[in-house]
Order: C-alpha cells, then sequence, then structure tokens
C-alpha cells in the first residue's frame, strides 16, 4: 500500500516538473517570437524601400502595424545600420558600441535583456571611416533566427543561391558577394596563437590582405570561384558553429557596388 502511495507521488512530482518544463520552454520560445516582432516593427522606412527584388525579400518582412508608437531606432547612437541578407533570414539591425564590445551580445537595440541578442559590429572596426573588412557577430539561435543559417554555407547549393549580402549604413547600401565560407574552432588558453584568424585582419596593405587570403584559401570550405585583388572590402558575418566544439563559422563577402 506504501509504495502504491509512493508511486502516486513520484508520478505527480514527475507531471508538476513536466508541466514547469513545458511552461519554461514555451515561455522562452514565446521571447524569441516576441524579439523577432520587435526587429520587424523598428526596421527603417528607408530599409524596407530598399530596390531590392521583391522574390529575393524574407519572408519575416513586417505584415500590418506595430501596436502603439513605433519605436526610431536611428536615435539610438548605437545603432550603425542594417544587415540584410535575401532567404537566409537575416534581416537585424547592427549596432556598435567600441568600448564595451559585446554590450548587445545578450540585449535588444532598446538595450534590455534579450536572450537572442543583436548583432554588432566588432570593436576593432568601424564605419566612420569604413573599415576594409567590416566584421559583424551574431548568435547562432536553434529557432532559426538571427545567424543560424550561417553554417549552412558549407553547403555549395546553398552558398550559390544565398551568394548576396546587403549592408546599409545611413542612406546607403552596400552589396557584398559571397566569396568564402570558413568553419574555425575558437583558440583556447592552452593552445598557440595560429594564423586561422586571420581571415579577420584588415587588408589595408599588401601583407595584410596577402595573410588574409592565405588564410581563407586554408580554411575555406570549398573554392567559390569569386576572384579578389588587393584594394576589394569586405564584410564577415561571424557565428557559432554546433557541428564542433567550441566551433565557430564564417562567411565572407567582397564589395561590389
Amino acid at each position: 500500500m506504501k509504495r502504491k502511495k509512493l508511486c502516486r507521488i513520484i508520478l505527480v512530482i514527475l507531471l508538476i516538473l513536466a508541466l514547469l518544463c513545458g511552461i519554461l520552454l514555451g515561455v522562452h520560445y514565446w521571447r524569441l517570437n516576441k524579439a523577432q516582432q520587435e526587429f520587424r516593427e523598428v526596421k527603417p522606412s528607408l530599409i524596407t524601400s530598399i530596390l531590392i527584388p521583391e522574390d529575393e525579400t524574407d519572408s519575416n518582412e513586417q505584415t500590418g502595424e506595430p501596436e502603439g508608437e513605433p519605436y526610431d531606432i536611428t536615435q539610438n547612437p548605437d545603432y550603425i545600420g542594417w544587415i540584410l541578407v535575401p532567404g537566409v533570414n537575416i534581416d537585424y539591425p547592427v549596432m556598435y558600441t567600441p568600448r564595451d564590445p559585446e554590450f548587445y551580445l545578450r540585449r535588444n537595440f532598446k538595450g534590455n535583456y534579450s536572450y537572442s541578442g543583436t548583432p554588432f559590429l566588432d570593436a576593432d572596426c568601424s564605419v566612420d571611416p569604413m573599415s576594409s573588412n567590416l566584421i559583424i557577430h551574431g548568435h547562432n539561435m536553434k529557432n532559426g533566427t538571427m545567424f543560424s543559417n550561417l553554417p549552412r554555407y558549407a553547403e555549395p547549393d546553398y552558398l550559390a543561391q544565398h551568394s548576396v549580402i546587403w549592408l546599409v549604413l545611413g542612406s546607403t547600401q552596400y552589396q557584398y558577394e559571397v566569396v568564402a565560407a570558413i568553419p574555425f574552432a575558437e583558440l583556447q588558453e592552452d593552445e598557440e596563437l595560429d594564423n586561422r584568424y586571420n581571415f579577420m585582419l584588415q587588408p589595408d596593405t599588401e601583407d595584410t590582405y596577402r595573410l588574409m587570403m592565405e588564410c581563407v584559401e586554408s580554411y575555406r570550405c570549398f573554392d567559390t570561384g569569386v576572384e579578389t585583388s588587393f584594394g576589394d572590402r569586405f564584410i564577415t558575418l561571424v557565428t557559432c558553429d554546433y557541428a564542433v566544439e567550441h566551433g565557430r563559422f564564417a562567411v565572407i563577402g567582397r564589395l561590389v557596388s
């Protein structure tokens, strides 16, 4: 009799725990979806009016009018522009806080806590003057948002179908063509520094350009056939890669217009 009672108690406890886990998971995904809705609502009209073919527009375009007074993201001094990769579900503001580089790692564009964070420009870069290699970091979220689709660039067909990256700074739009996809492992404390990060160099001299391209050729998934030359300007998108321990993944684009 006591054993049956104990089993019932354990069963009730397990059911309560399962219910709590379900609630927590539901709240987590609700927050992620809410963050995506907020991104759509603050997208400046300038960005939505950019002349990008309609068939290249992401499925997460805003529909309907936002409730309440819209937030003017351009009034945030940390906001520098907008990153858009058609068909890859990358359509976000880009923040920049060089004195606190990872400020937006777990914050939304208003500076409030957000698990998915907001893409941000690397502290070693600048937009005025404009760096020759703009490095932008973003999370790899398991719900398919932020920079989660970047590791798919390891597939030649996927890269070929999504080879254009758009960056809007102020009223100017920049179009990049994907040059390479690079998986790499984050350098650990017990490892010696090697050339795996050279693709993040600023190719302002012929020597740094050479080192950057040598790294790209050594670590890229495959040859895309896109040629580069000294004097080219680049964009590098970086995220986590869960395929390997401490993995990272980068997609590099060359400015074409």
